[in-house]
């Protein structure tokens, strides 16, 4: 019995730990929708994407023209926009760039629960994504190339912290970035990830023909 309380309290202690830091961080965001409550964090990437999917087009275009400084959550949800205008290679040029340089961003954050964003982002741009799997390979990843010279060719961006919004450090308000000294690195290493993935959605197409 004495076993059980000690393991009882253990994981009180451990719930408390955490429900604590959300309750009292004033960037947490509850919703009361009925029943339910819907706890947030105020500058979650899926929050950025809403907020700027209400922008009027002449502001997201205007943002656009800075497309090195702008949050890669915002060049994710503008693809469509491309792609509805009868650009679907621009849109999912500008989805592809998004996508590589919120992977980087994401990779940067010491909280790895925030990689669990890059499920939400095809959601953004879901018009762009279909378009996406109706590409042959080739064509594919030439515009995937492209995408990494251009971050190669452009190391101004935005801080990564905007990236580690998502995820359970978030609710407790301890968001933090790995050291700067290692973004080269981690910048290298995703391009390099990326460009593969890319390569194994060709084998995943064809999985799914058969």
């Amino acid at each position: 019995m004495n076993k059980i309380k000690i393991v009882l309290c253990i994981v009180t202690v451990t719930i408390l730990g955490v429900l604590l830091p959300v309750y009292s961080n004033p960037e947490i965001v509850k919703e009361e929708h009925g029943n339910i409550t819907v706890i947030n964090v105020a500058k979650d990437p899926i929050k950025l994407a809403e907020d700027f999917d209400e922008l009027p087009v002449e502001e997201k275009l205007k943002l656009l023209k800075n497309p090195d400084t702008m949050l890669p959550v915002y060049l994710i949800s503008i693809a469509d926009l491309y792609y509805n205008a009868g650009k679907q290679d621009y849109g999912l040029y500008l989805y592809l760039l998004g996508s590589l340089r919120a992977f980087q961003d994401i990779s940067m954050c010491e909280d790895f629960t925030a990689r669990a964003q890059m499920q939400i982002y095809p959601m953004l741009a879901s018009d762009t994504v279909k378009y996406m799997f109706t590409l042959d390979n080739k064509k594919l990843m030439k515009i995937a190339k492209s995408v990494v010279e251009w971050d190669k060719e452009h190391p101004t961006r935005p801080d990564p912290v905007w990236a580690c919004y998502h995820g359970m450090f978030a609710f407790a308000g301890n968001v933090k970035t790995k050291p700067m000294s290692e973004y080269p690195k981690i910048q290298k290493k995703n391009r390099k990830e990326f460009l593969s993935m890319i390569k194994e959605m060709d084998k995943y197409k064809k999985e799914t023909d058969e």
